[in-house]
């Protein structure tokens, strides 16, 4: 049974791995490397508000490779600063995934461009000086986004998007935030990049 159950898997995976192999072959004149740049606001949410709750500045680069027009992978590097007049040290965090991406409309169609990602990586934490201490950690992160495109020209295409960034802290590392006014420890910090972005196909 399971010897009948495994070839069965294995048919279908090389049926999977051949169809790939076609789409990626029908798709190879075409500029399959994008590179684009990003900036916007990024807003925090979880514990990580309760103190520096105000809205920061970002800025962000994602690279990818696509396989076909549907289908990327990419890796995405975000640097969201939170930055206020309050006694509160400028925060920053470098958030840095990898993974994949899927595109719901076909180029050759429409100038329009909607997709979905996600990814895995980590996030580095660091902040200024706040009373002879400073905070440096980095900690496994995760992933997710949307994007909304239009195409300009043949290979410039000009977006809205925004990554969802789970960083998984550890809230002994943390207790240096428990220092600052209206502070605390955490674990899990929630971090919202929302960007206008320029992708250049080459």
């Amino acid at each position: 049974m399971f010897t009948s159950i495994n070839k069965t898997v294995s048919s279908l995976f090389i049926v999977l791995v051949m169809t790939i192999f076609s789409i990626s072959n029908a798709y190879a004149g075409d500029n399959r490397v994008n590179l684009e740049g990003r900036a916007g606001i990024v807003v925090p949410t979880g514990d990580f508000d309760r103190f520096n709750g105000d809205v920061g500045f970002s800025t962000g680069l994602k690279a990818s490779y696509s396989f076909s027009p549907y289908f990327e992978l990419r890796a995405d590097g975000d640097l969201g600063i939170f930055s206020t007049l309050r006694d509160v040290p400028t925060t920053r965090f470098w958030n840095v995934t990898a993974g994949p991406g899927v595109n719901f409309t076909n180029p050759y169609n429409t100038r329009w461009t909607v997709g979905v990602n996600g990814g895995l990586g980590f996030t580095v934490i660091e902040t200024d000086d706040f009373q002879g201490n400073s905070f440096n950690e980095t900690y496994f992160a995760l992933s997710f986004g949307a994007r909304v495109g239009y195409d300009i020209a043949s290979r410039v295409n000009i977006s809205l998007s925004s990554i969802g960034y789970i960083t998984f802290a550890d809230e002994d590392d943390t207790q240096f935030f428990a220092n600052i006014p209206g502070g605390s420890s955490f674990e899990e910090v929630f971090t919202f990049p929302v960007s206008l972005g320029l992708t250049v196909r080459i």
